[in-house]
């Protein structure tokens, strides 16, 4: 049963959260069918009762309660229940006789399938459980209509973890990484909703319920969700059950819930009715609304199903919260004396036994302009994943739902929107980037770098290697020299084999260059190919078309010398196999090379009009395809096919390289036409190609081997193309080439290791990159992701974050607190190596940034950062250490905070404003249980930006600010492309933008990774304060005030942070915060208060010994440029706020006064 969709407006109210999906009332009763044979008693109620004996005229179960001796005649019924029951027919009568405790017989289970014929195209189970124990007394009829169902065989067992990083962490490149964001600019995910279906153990299921079991559950359901959230529950109107609200809710209550699309329904398709879902409406039954997207129904078909949603693409969000809602009400269940129904092996027990497991279903409201023209595409995606779609209420919008199913966790629902969005949103983006305006290519060329060879490096490492191989001799008689004298130019690897002996031969250099360039070691195997099937599946909905598109793939005929072994007998024996083959699978024409005498029918070889007729038919921004005419020349040719699709080139490194290419082509599509006919050629000569068990098809150039297919692909990137170092980086990162003759030609050949699919989607995956790199890039925006230190990767320094080396490296020429403190005693490496903090931090994530960087003698950093608040704790042996050395605050001692304004000195000097200028205050805060900067992934930050963003906003109320992501950041919804240019030249202008690191120090501490996103800038409506989020710490604050205002700017600071700490722990958060060390801060140089106090002083005659005297006097320090000068406080730990504002006061006091004196003297 399918809802029917909501009006999924994307400027609207939220949807639905939990409404289970029933079809919307018909405009007539609906009829039920009997099936032939059935008993029928004229004169019986046509109206179904709680206790019925007759249900709408049929015989379902005599007045004594006895089952109905025989079988109905199930013909024309497509339930699943009625498919098995119809299979084996004695499984009806063992157990027509049986009866749960509480007297429900299989009549009862088997009333949807008895009475409602259902539907051939999409059949129901056909069975309602009318208690728990329906699972135990019929589950040898469940358990066949799961397998049926489901192929939930007998011996499963239902996954019940809970595994959240399917949702919040993704792979790449072999490595677990944050998940990428569905639809990142927000622009086609409406809303996410997600379900969950659960009933008690010890009351019977809705359909066998009485009024007392109805009021019962209604009354422990609503208290517990009420208990668990502030909300309200609304029981429906005529309902008489619910004690609050005798008569239901008010005409006012059920507008507001029919306006939010919530409202329960009746239910009234055959499957309810025949179920009795109906049965005593409206008692008993009603609406829970929470205030934070959650919404549950109460015996509708389940005791409870309990749903959430989030606008956008927040699936985590929609289904932590859904998670969260449901521990919380097992929990209230619990102290009640109840529980949710489950088993072991089925997970949670629902009235349908289809929906058993973790009873969790996903749904998604999308737009899709481009892909709504094709409707059937839609379909294919969705029913090769088992995903429901209808039409979502408005133009070009759609409803996809992934159902409950037993094989699945509660997270895989979920998963499994994730990866249709995925594929769908990227097809999407591709089509309406392909509709934009025709890109005109830059004349500019990119020159392809020149490298040594794999090979040689290898051998210059290991020079035992050559003296090694120096005697082998391949079958073919190849040696060593011959191996890789003709290579150094014409094969990646810097090898080129004669025969597939010589991977056994020269097996020990293969190995090494394999496993050194390709990350393919000998421990590795090449994966098993995939059928032509799997391969098509595997791109429906995720491929892209691009402008020209050639794939070739080379095979070598098994037992046969290859083009390297100069074997002009073999060569001419293999050009005739292959031409014949060729011809067969499809037809063309070859053209041996020119000089040629081994092909009869064209002796001489081609002419000058048959090489032009192959440089005409194969033209293309990646090259033709006319082979070079090198000796030999017997044996050699092109093949063609008529329509110039395909093309094929006989004995040149490989005995038959076949390439399939089309203008205006999909990538997978190319791919599949190509093996497709390399099937076709293989099957027309019964061939069998050289392979291998380890390494796949075998190859002239090992590093070929395998799939041994290449990418040849003209894009339509003309931002990317200017732009030589993101093009040096993305071919770094996927490992391509690239050129530009015309246009951007992008190569990739596939390694050992990577399978057809796996190497198509490598492609596509660069691909998408390079088209979203290039949207950025049309926009005004900057690449920050492929550069070390502000992408996904670490800056390559010293030290790996994740682990630190078994021995200390050598810090005798670094000049920071950390070098210092361990080269004074390296007992401390030793002892902390190893050690991690409960959430994974590492020492060498501490202390990567004094080890990357050296520094500078004469002004040392501390070269230490924290990773998570723990680190205090698990490290402490080095931090006392720095932090003694550094801020005088040892081990002992105790901080004091104290942030009372009232406790500020007001000293009567300057009141003109002669001299002070301004005063500023800047401070910094953490949130408790997460990392800090230096440690947070996408996720943990935009986590960050949300609660102090939220919190922000509320603090100054309507007007009172705005908040201003950084340009390019996609995290927060309000602003999906961050602040505008002209927004960043103000804040820029302003003082108040801050920039990405750029400094080895801070990006090796990680403060730049996956820049820019979720960082930003709050600014006050009034302009005297602003706030960073996600910068060096999770939060900075700065205030500002013109003048002599040290106390009512110090006034502003503490009203914000008073503010901001409530606000925080109503999002159940707190400020990182201990007695001996304050406030926690990333960088150890602002622990404690993390006050920095700054006056800008106008002075023209005060003397800069005078100065330093009375700065040091007060703890302070300054500098001077021209006539303006600074002056900063310079304790921030072991003082409280007060103490440090009021020596900053008196000192700032004691300067005026100097001055003046000075000036009167001069």
């Amino acid at each position: 049963e399918t809802a029917a969709p909501p009006a999924a407006a994307k400027e609207a109210a939220a949807p639905p959260a939990a409404a289970p999906e029933t079809a919307a009332p018909p405009a007539a009763a609906p009829k039920l069918m009997p099936p032939r044979g059935l008993t029928v008693d004229a004169e019986a109620d046509a109206e179904p009762h709680d206790d019925a004996t007759w249900v709408h005229g049929m015989l379902v179960q005599t007045p004594g309660g006895s089952v109905v001796p025989d079988l109905p005649d199930l013909t024309g019924h497509h339930s699943f229940a009625a498919k098995v029951l119809q299979q084996e027919p004695g499984l009806y009568k063992e157990l027509a006789p049986s009866k749960t405790a509480a007297g429900v017989t299989l009549a009862t289970c088997l009333k949807p399938t008895v009475l409602v014929p259902g539907n051939e195209e999409n059949p129901s189970s056909g069975l309602v459980a009318g208690d728990a124990e329906c699972y135990s007394v019929f589950g040898k009829l469940i358990d066949q209509v799961l397998e049926a169902q489901h192929g939930w065989g007998p011996d499963r067992v239902h996954d019940g973890t809970v595994d959240m990083t399917k949702v919040t962490k993704g792979k790449r490149g072999g490595r677990t990484v944050p998940a990428e964001p569905i639809d990142p600019d927000g622009k086609y995910v409406h809303f996410i909703e997600i379900r969950a279906r659960r009933n008690l153990e010890g009351v019977p299921f809705v359909p066998c319920m009485t009024g007392e079991d109805r009021k019962k559950v209604e009354k422990v359901m609503a208290e517990s969700l009420l208990a668990v959230e502030d909300g309200q529950y609304f029981a429906l109107q005529g309902s008489s059950t619910w004690e609050a609200t005798p008569n239901g809710m008010t005409d006012e209550d059920a507008a507001a819930l029919v306006a939010d699309e919530v409202l329960m329904p009746k239910p009234s398709s055959p499957e309810a009715l025949a179920s009795s879902l109906d049965a005593d409406w409206p008692h008993g039954r009603g609406i829970y609304k929470g205030d934070v997207g959650t919404v549950a129904w109460i015996n509708h078909d389940e005791h409870l199903v309990l749903g959430s949603w989030a606008g956008g693409d927040d699936v985590q969000g929609a289904l932590e919260r859904l998670l969260e809602g449901l521990q919380g009400v097992e929990a209230q269940l619990s102290n009640r004396g109840f529980k949710f129904a489950q088993s072991e092996r089925l997970g949670f027990l629902t009235t349908d036994p289809g929906a058993v497991g973790s009873g969790v279903r996903c749904s998604v409201v999308v737009s899709l302009p481009e892909l709504s023209k094709d409707e059937p595409f839609l379909a294919s995606s969705c029913v090769e994943r088992g995903i429901l779609y209808a039409p979502g209420g408005e133009p070009d919008t759609w409803k996809f739902t992934c159902v409950e199913n037993p094989s699945m966790a509660s997270v895989d629902t979920a998963v499994r929107i994730v990866g249709l969005l995925r594929e769908l949103l990227a097809t999407e983006d591709q089509l309406e980037f392909d509709n934009r305006k025709p890109w005109v290519p830059p004349a500019e060329v990119i020159a392809p770098p020149v490298a040594e060879t794999p090979a040689s490096r290898v051998l210059a490492a290991k020079t035992e290697l050559k003296a090694q191989l120096a005697e082998a001799k391949s079958a073919a008689g190849t040696t060593i020299s011959e191996v890789l004298s003709s290579s150094s130019a014409a094969t990646p690897s810097g090898l080129c084999f004669s025969d597939d002996s010589c991977y056994d031969v020269f097996s020990p250099l293969v190995e090494e260059v394999l496993a050194v360039d390709y990350d393919f070691p000998a421990s590795s195997k090449h994966p098993a190919e995939a059928s032509l099937d799997q391969v098509g599946a595997a791109f429906v909905g995720v491929d892209v078309e691009v402008p020209f598109v050639r794939v070739d793939v080379r095979r070598n005929i098994a037992g046969k010398a290859w083009p390297r072994a100069k074997n002009g007998d073999a060569a001419a024996e293999v050009e005739k196999t292959l031409t014949c083959a060729l011809g067969a699978a499809i037809p063309g024409e070859y053209f041996p090379v020119a000089g040629s005498t081994s092909f009869s029918e064209k002796a001489g070889g081609m002419t000058a009009d048959d090489a032009n007729k192959i440089r005409k038919a194969t033209h293309s921004v990646a090259g033709d395809l006319l082979m070079s005419e090198a000796d030999p020349k017997d044996g050699r040719g092109v093949y063609l096919t008529h329509a110039g699709d395909y093309a094929a080139w006989i004995n040149h490194e490989d005995h038959l390289r076949l390439f399939a290419q089309a203008t205006k082509g999909g990538v997978g599509a190319t791919v599949l036409k190509l093996l497709a006919t390399l099937q076709k050629l293989k099957a027309a000569a019964q061939l069998t190609f050289s392979e291998g068990d380890r390494l796949g098809a075998l190859t002239a150039d090992p590093a070929q081997a395998g799939t041994a297919l290449t990418f040849a692909l003209e894009l339509q990137c003309p931002l990317v193309l200017k732009n030589e170092k993101l093009l040096a980086a993305m071919a770094t990162s996927y490992r391509v080439k690239f050129d530009s003759v015309v246009s951007l030609v992008m190569t990739y050949s596939a390694p050992c290791g990577q399978s057809a699919i796996g190497a198509t989607r490598h492609v596509l995956r660069a691909i998408k990159q390079l088209q979203s790199l290039e949207r950025r890039l049309a926009r005004g925006g900057s690449i920050f992701e492929l550069e070390d230190g502000l992408g996904d990767r670490p800056l390559e320094g010293l030290l790996d974050p994740l682990a630190c080396p078994e021995k200390l490296p050598d810090l005798s020429n670094h000049h920071s607190d950390v070098a210092e403190a361990l080269r004074g005693n390296p007992q401390l490496y030793d002892q902390l190596r190893s050690a991690r903090t409960a959430s994974g931090a590492t020492l060498a994530r501490c202390i990567k940034p004094g080890l990357d960087s050296e520094g500078h003698a004469h002004l040392p950093v501390a070269g230490i950062v924290a990773a998570d608040e723990s680190c205090f704790t698990v490290f402490a042996p080095l931090f006392d250490v720095i932090i003694n050395k550094r801020l005088q605050h040892p081990p002992d001692a105790k901080h004091e905070t104290d942030i009372a304004p009232e406790k500020i000195a007001v000293e009567p000097f300057d009141l003109d404003g002669k001299y002070v200028k301004e005063v500023t205050y800047r401070t910094g805060r953490n949130l408790r249980g997460l990392p800090l900067a230096s440690a947070l992934d996408v996720l943990q930050r935009r986590e960050v930006e949300r609660v102090l963003v939220k919190s922000l906003l509320t603090v100054v109320g309507d007007g009172g600010g705005d908040y201003y992501p950084l340009r390019d950041s996609s995290s927060y919804a309000p602003k999906p492309e961050g602040m505008t240019q002209e927004e960043e030249e103000k804040l820029a202008k302003s003082g108040a933008l801050f920039l990405e690191p750029d400094s080895k120090v801070a990006l090796a501490a990680g403060l730049g990774r996956h820049w820019p996103d979720a960082r930003g800038v709050f600014v006050s409506a009034t302009n005297t304060w602003h706030a960073w989020v996600n910068e060096e710490d999770h939060l900075r604050i700065m205030v500002k005030q013109p003048g002599n205002a040290f106390k009512a700017a110090f006034e502003r600071l503490a009203e914000l942070l008073q503010a901001l700490e409530g606000h925080v722990k109503e999002a159940d958060c707190e400020f990182m915060h201990n007695d001996h060390l304050g406030y926690l801060a990333t960088d150890v140089s602002n622990l404690g208060t993390g006050l920095r106090v700054t006056a800008t002083l106008a002075l023209k005659h005060l003397a800069a010994d005078d100065l330093e005297a009375i700065c040091q006097s007060h703890e302070l320090v300054f500098s001077r440029a021209g006539e303006e000068t600074v002056v900063r406080n310079r304790r921030v730990i072991g003082k409280s706020e007060v103490v440090i504002v009021n020596s900053m006061v008196k000192g700032v006091a004691e300067i005026v006064k100097r001055e003046r004196e000075c000036a009167e003297a001069a």
